[in-house]
């Protein structure tokens, strides 16, 4: 699920670098350079060679106080510029490097500068050939074989010397595109928006597509010998692109399914439903692809589509119609968040609602994913594009921030707010600092019945997206000294606050309370309880409490400062980590090993002993005892080491080896 900001991002923060350090002058601050109107894309399409020949005019407006006498273009590194002109004739043009991953510049002068307001018609044309399959980048794929043609983002349809808030993001980059694509007889060509024509061209077809604004950054193109069934009669109609021997009514349930699920989208946040979709299905680089009016899904999922994760997945790519299309985030790590965290939300909430019935199981797999990964701790308003690629951060935490805000404020006012986020930057950009702005204003009046209710909203967006702080909530129920109440202890043992629901059942009498707890706090709620029973007390009862502890990625941070001999920071980071778990095994093991790594033999005899007996994983007894007993054969105690190699030997699990070291250890003490 590669989403379309992502590359935009990387780019925004190239380019401006690129425009100060190239060529090219810096623009004054607020001086809105080129703006882009139109895209009109002619395109010929050719399986059997592998290549693509385009041509792509754009409609450019000089902006600012002063004549323009250059503009830049970016284009994907594949593409081979081939020539640049105008109705007045061929530009003056030159291929430079740019700090984009995968794309380069054109820098293109013009005979005369450009007087402000004046607007010209600047045209590229290039071709394309498959050695984009070799970027990488999931969203820079190309392939080509004797059935289909499909490549993805080869352009950055924006003009401009210079790029910042003001001149780009301002300035409402997001121009409309038309667009014609020959291709062979027998071949379909896909594409975002709306297909306005088929025309045949001797033995070649010609389809036209036109897309309005807010029209995609970077444009799919996808050919190929497909089946195309129209589906009709439900609350969203939708064309269908099967290829091979797949039978679109086969797939009547999946289209039913999107189908229904874009139109629960569409009312939840107050907008109309698409007036139409298409769904292609097809292995085309990444999971799934989402684009206004076009999600592109591996052909699998018309039969896997009641998995929830499958489900949620093709609602993610529904959602992004609105979240990185209608409104595009802006700036690092609200880009991310304001996307995929909001289309991974829509996506998980959508699916429940309309088929998969599974939101608890989502969201706690969306947990478990986040607190087991072992990518280090980073807030999300610094995770860069590239770090979500691989890792995936902000589709996970950011849907259960969405989450925690909907638990706050209250599920139907999110959905309202959401809305609200929409229309005010409907066809333009969107900065977490709008977002922020936008939550405060519609949602703190809704909170007064928290204490600090005007620094609530602040203070969750702190913790939440500025910091990795996380609640970390834990419950114990028992018997009130006073007859007939019982007792529950709520403990917050994380460096974050909190929104904890609980749930209280003592006996035929229930009781569901939610309480913000501050880090290190802890609170007593009495429930009295009529007649016998059992107490049983629960946190967050659906089960999608945003809350623990990144045991995982603490872990490989304190191993990797270990094993760079770094050992101060490292015990620093195995103290952090103990200090929240102590019964952690693998940190006391970790630790032990740094403490020998420090020649501190003693310690280190202690942690891995403590290890030992804490255990977590099958390893880690018998190493634990292993290690200890290296220890001691450092501290001159063989009885010791002895007794604990024989305990290896008669006791343990037998894995990397460990029974053949205890075995030469124990010859090595008795020599």
């Amino acid at each position: 699920m590669m989403s379309l900001t992502r590359l935009f991002l990387l780019l925004h923060c190239a380019a401006a670098a690129f425009a100060a350090a190239g060529p090219l002058p810096a623009a004054p601050a607020g001086d809105p350079g080129f703006l882009v109107h139109s895209q009109e894309f002619n395109v010929r399409v050719f399986p059997e060679k592998g290549s693509c020949e385009a041509a792509v005019a754009w409609d450019v407006e000089a902006r600012g106080p002063e004549p323009r006498a250059q503009l830049t273009a970016y284009l994907a590194d594949v593409a081979e510029v081939t020539g640049v002109s105008s109705p007045g004739g061929p530009l003056a043009w030159k291929r430079v490097p740019s700090l984009v991953p995968f794309f380069s510049s054109v820098v293109v002068s013009f005979p005369a500068p450009l007087p402000p307001g004046r607007r010209e018609t600047v045209t590229f044309a290039y071709t394309l050939s498959p050695s984009a399959a070799a970027t990488g980048l999931a969203a820079m794929n190309m392939a080509v074989g004797p059935d289909k043609m499909y490549f993805f983002e080869c352009w950055y349809p924006t003009i401009t010397p210079f790029i910042d808030e003001n001149t780009f993001v301002r300035a409402g980059q997001k121009p409309p595109f038309t667009l014609a694509a020959s291709v062979p007889a027998g071949f379909v060509f896909i594409t975002a928006g709306e297909l306005a024509s088929v025309a045949a061209e001797g033995d070649r077809a010609v389809y036209t597509y036109r897309c309005p604004a807010p029209a995609p950054f970077l444009i799919p193109f996808l050919a190929g010998k497909f089946a195309r069934a129209r589906i009709a009669g439900g609350p969203v109609p939708l064309d269908l692109f099967v290829m091979g021997n797949a039978r679109a009514e086969e797939a009547s349930g999946f289209t039913d399914f999107i189908a229904q699920s874009a139109a629960l989208q569409a009312r939840l946040l107050g907008r109309p439903p698409p007036a139409h979709l298409a769904v292609a299905l097809c292995e085309a680089g990444g999971l799934a692809r989402g684009f206004p009016g076009l999600i592109i899904v591996p052909p699998g999922f018309q039969h896997s589509w009641r998995d929830p994760a499958v489900a949620s997945t093709v609602c993610h790519e529904l959602a992004h119609t609105y979240f990185g299309n209608l409104v595009t985030a802006s700036g690092p790590g609200g880009n991310e968040f304001l996307s995929e965290g909001l289309a991974t939300y829509a996506g998980i909430k959508t699916a429940a609602g309309v088929a998969a019935n599974a939101e608890d199981a989502l969201f706690s797999h969306a947990l478990a994913r986040l607190m087991g990964s072992d990518t280090p701790d980073s807030p999300i308003v610094q995770v860069r594009p590239m770090q979500n690629v691989l890792s995936g951060e902000v589709y996970s935490k950011g849907a259960l921030v969405f989450n925690e805000l909907a638990r706050l404020l209250g599920e139907e006012r999110l959905w309202r707010l959401l809305g609200t986020y929409l229309a005010r930057h409907a066809g333009g950009f969107a900065t977490l600092d709008d977002f922020r702005r936008l939550v405060r204003e519609e949602a703190w009046p809704h909170l007064a019945c928290f204490d600090g209710h005007r620094a609530l909203l602040d203070r969750f967006f702190a913790q939440y997206l500025d910091s990795t702080a996380l609640p970390w909530v834990e419950i114990a129920a028992t018997e009130a000294p006073t007859p007939g109440k019982c007792e529950c202890t709520v403990r917050n043992r994380g460096d974050g606050f909190g929104l904890a629901p609980i749930g209280i059942r003592a006996g035929s009498r229930s009781e569901e309370h939610s309480l913000l707890i501050a880090p290190g706090e802890t609170r007593t709620l009495s429930i009295v309880r009529p007649g016998a029973g059992r107490i049983a007390c629960t946190v967050d009862p659906r089960g999608t409490f945003l809350h623990g502890v990144r045991r995982t990625s603490m872990l490989a941070r304190a191993a990797d400062l270990r094993r760079k001999g770094l050992i101060a920071e490292a015990r620093a980071a195995y103290g952090e980590l103990l200090a929240r778990i102590p019964e952690d095994g693998e940190a006391w093991y970790g630790l032990g090993r740094l403490e020998e790594q420090a020649e501190r033999h003693a310690r280190a005899a202690e942690c891995h002993a403590k290890a030992a007996t804490l255990g977590g994983t099958d390893w880690l007894p018998t190493w634990g005892w292993l290690r200890e007993a290296s220890c001691r054969i450092a501290l001159g105690d063989k009885a010791r080491a002895r007794a604990l190699l024989r305990r290896v030997l008669s006791e343990g699990n037998d894995m990397f080896d460990a029974k053949r070291e205890a075995t030469a250890a124990l010859k090595t003490i008795e020599e």
